[in-house]
């Protein structure tokens, strides 16, 4: 019998390559209040301005976030003139939105719903980044 000769086995190793690691990106989104109530002025309902903070670690502050406004019904139609993209304060990540109204008045128990989100959540290696999202009712 002849003796099977003997080898080492292979060993794979696999190097990553530089920046091909997970994100490590983190961050949330707040409000201060869950609802705000409007007040008449004129032929619209108008909301106070809504206040919130991004936080973010290990990586940069996202530049602004991005409203939806709930659709339009009988008792209330939301908009906001200015738009849809609110800036992101770069150092203390706070943000302001204001002009918010409602466009009809009277109805029968008028509200509807902003829903929050940060707009530029892709992080320094390209993969998003879920801040999750503040949905505030909006009285009035």
């Amino acid at each position: 019998m002849a003796a099977a000769a003997w080898s080492a086995p292979a060993v794979a190793v696999a190097i990553a390559a530089p920046g091909a690691s997970a994100s490590t990106e983190t961050g949330t989104i707040t409000a201060a209040q869950d609802a705000y109530r409007g007040e008449r002025n004129g032929d619209r309902v108008e909301f106070p301005v809504v206040v919130g903070v991004v936080t973010v670690s290990n990586g940069p502050m996202p530049t602004s976030v991005r409203i939806e406004l709930s659709g339009a019904n009988e008792a209330s139609d939301l908009q906001r003139d200015a738009g849809l993209l609110i800036p992101i304060d770069p150092t203390t990540g706070t943000y302001a939105i204001d002009g918010l109204y409602n466009a009809r008045t009277g109805g029968d128990n008028p509200y509807g719903f902003l829903v929050i989100q940060v707009a530029d959540n892709l992080g320094p290696n390209g993969v998003a980044v879920d801040f999750g999202r503040v949905v505030i009712q909006l009285i009035g």
